[in-house]
């Protein structure tokens, strides 16, 4: 199965399209683990948790106990970070990508004309 999309830098005016080239179940995949951590609600998580010696410094005075929620924030925060992010990183290493870097001022010409409104926006935000 393929994927394609488009990148749009204002700033610097570049631009690239880029094609991703994977079996179905990669793309299944990942677009499931993506609504996860959406659906998933934001607890709050109090539990005591151990942390190293190397990271003790940035939080709570050099404590090696925290709570869960300081250090990892809520639950789908600790869900996209120790379980979302290594499944994508899975998911990516089994995709191939292609990029193609294409003339920013006439990709914008093409993109703009479908969305006018978002991109009179974009442009705006770019301009600040």
């Amino acid at each position: 199965m393929r994927k394609m999309g488009y990148g749009l830098n204002s700033y610097y005016e570049t631009a690239s399209i880029y094609f991703e080239y994977a079996p179905f179940w990669v793309f299944a995949l990942d677009r499931f683990f993506d609504y996860l951590c959406w659906i998933i609600p934001p607890i709050s998580i109090p539990l005591l948790v151990r942390i190293s010696e190397d990271d003790a410094d940035e939080l709570d005075d050099g404590k090696l106990w925290v709570r869960m929620d300081k250090w990892y924030g809520d639950l789908r925060q600790y869900f996209c970070a120790k379980v979302h992010m290594p499944i994508s990183d899975f998911l990516w290493s089994k995709t191939e990508r292609r990029t193609i870097e294409v003339d920013y001022n006439k990709l914008k010409d093409i993109v703009y004309s479908h969305d006018k409104k978002f991109w009179d926006e974009v442009i705006l935000i770019s301009l600040l």
